[in-house]
């Protein structure tokens, strides 16, 4: 305790010899970029801060070219300051019920915005009082929650103002600790004394700072946080539907990319799944697939898979979804809705041991595949030569292009809007009904399986259809339209008439 008490100490010491605020670097803040105020000089305390925040159109100043630090911040001004920090959406709020906050007023949707995520509760008698200045007590409280600071007993109190038991005593010692605030005496925390302008700006821009976004390797999974390589993070009720002991083994070894906030992971960009799976020995094909289950949850958030043997369950994934050549045998994803694109492609070389390959029938014994059961799809990209996509269940696609040698399967009762076979794609098997079949690759050579249907085949001008289709003899029948006009190919059953002659040809 008392060696704690000493760091204590002497942090106040070294913060309060350059004033009562410490000073940070700009987080990449360029003079030619930021706004510039004439009372806000290089060099000042509040420089930094505020000509950061001013690039980021977090903080504006007066017409007259001032910004006045040391002006007064009401309560209502600090919530708009706060909500534009952290990028909170402002338009779809919910009333918060105030009765000094009506809607369409200067601060309602910024106060509404922080109500709703328990930033703000407002006062007894139901008033926000955007009016009144907000005094430094009520800014650990909102500045410690909105950056998702963990609260804790103020043990070894150095403040004469400040009781253990008072209501924002737990969140002065995170704030302390980030070197977000001190104490404007090494003895006084001044908790009722006023907020200025350049403080709030001061708060803020080194909240901003704990923020950075990380590459890191998944450890170990516990019920309340997820170890990575560089140290252990809390997890979110959110995050807990699927970053979770139950799919530690699909988890493990998985690069998280993410921006951190503290010891949380408050924004997740990226997951590459590394995980392999093995192949099954009985007739459940996915048994000994290694399972990530999203339980319904939504991710804003690109998903890789770059394993083998890996299914992927129950999940909406609002970015995009990549496949790539690590897949050597199979993928199966059940229940998904990708709302972005999905590409089966690669940032490295193709491996070479797939582009020889030819058409994917049944000569091709082995191809790594793709299936996708019950998935809504917007968009699909399929760039890799060699690989097998399965559409079963009550799968949607949108659009699908490819651009490699690839068989493309569809159940019975799926239809596919649209495919475009763009170059690259030189041997392509398609056994699926599609309404619109686009070959853009002029040397490319087109099988068809017994259950395709084929609305509209649109191909190269100046090509023919018995050179581009190898079996063609053979399913000409399963093509509606060539180019949009009846397939002259085609027989039309007799209507009758005398004679019963023979079946004439549609022109």
């Amino acid at each position: 305790m008392k060696n704690t008490k000493k760091i204590f100490i002497s942090a106040l010491a070294v913060s309060l010899a350059g004033g009562s605020m410490v000073s940070i670097q700009p987080a990449q803040a360029s003079e030619n970029d930021a706004k510039t105020f004439s009372d806000v000089k290089p060099g000042s305390l509040y420089y930094d801060a505020v000509s950061s925040l001013s690039k980021s159109k977090i903080i504006t100043g007066y017409p007259d070219g001032t910004y006045r630090p040391l002006e007064m911040l009401n309560r209502g001004q600090a919530a708009i300051l706060l909500t534009r920090a952290l990028g909170l959406d402002t338009t779809q709020v919910k009333n918060p019920g105030f009765k000094d906050v009506k809607s369409g007023s200067t601060y309602y949707n910024a106060v509404a915005a922080l109500a709703q995520m328990n930033v703000i509760n407002g006062y007894s008698d139901g008033t926000f009082k955007p009016e009144q200045p907000i005094t430094r007590a009520q800014m650990a409280k909102i500045i410690a929650i909105s950056y998702k600071l963990q609260a804790e007993d103020l043990v070894d109190n150095p403040f004469k103002d400040v009781q253990v038991k008072d209501w924002y005593a737990s969140y002065i010692p995170a704030l302390i600790k980030n070197k977000i605030t001190v104490g404007t005496t090494s003895t006084s925390f001044s908790p009722n004394e006023t907020v200025k302008r350049g403080q709030m700006a001061l708060f803020i821009y080194r909240s901003e700072q704990m923020k950075h976004t990380i590459g890191s390797k998944i450890v170990n999974i516990t019920d309340d946080s997820i170890t990575l390589d560089d140290k252990v993070y809390r997890l979110n009720a959110e995050q807990k539907k699927w970053l979770n002991v139950s799919n530690l083994n699909a988890l493990k070894g998985a690069i998280l990319k993410a921006t951190v906030n503290g010891n949380e992971l408050s924004a997740i960009q990226s997951i590459q799944l590394n995980a392999n799976g093995k192949a099954s020995e009985n007739s459940s094909e996915y048994k000994n697939h290694v399972v990530l289950d999203g339980a319904g949850v939504t991710l804003d958030t690109n998903v890789i898979i770059d394993s083998d043997y890996v299914s992927l369950e129950n999940l909406t994934i609002k970015k995009n979804l990549e496949i790539t050549s690590n897949v050597k045998n199979s993928f199966y994803a059940n229940n998904l809705k990708v709302d972005g694109k999905i590409s089966i492609t690669d940032s490295g070389v193709v491996s070479a041991s797939f582009v020889h390959l030819a058409a994917l029938d049944n000569q091709a014994e082995k191809s790594p595949t793709v299936t996708f059961n019950n998935t809504s799809i917007q968009a699909l990209e399929s760039a890799l030569n060699g690989f097998h996509v399965k559409f079963a269940g009550s799968t949607s696609v949108r659009q699908m292009t490819v651009s490699a040698n690839t068989k493309i399967e569809g159940a019975k009762g799926i239809t596919l809007p649209s495919i475009a076979l763009a170059t690259g794609a030189l041997q392509v098997t398609i056994d699926a009904e599609v309404l619109l079949l686009e070959l853009q690759e002029a040397k490319g050579k087109l099988t068809l399986g017994n259950n395709a249907k084929i609305s509209n085949l649109v191909i190269p001008k100046g090509s023919d259809i018995k050179t581009i289709i190898q079996n063609y003899e053979q399913i000409k029948n399963l093509i509606t339209k060539v180019d949009g006009k009846d397939n002259p190919d085609v027989s039309v059953p007799s209507t009758g008439g005398s004679g019963g002659g023979s079946t004439p040809e549609q022109k």
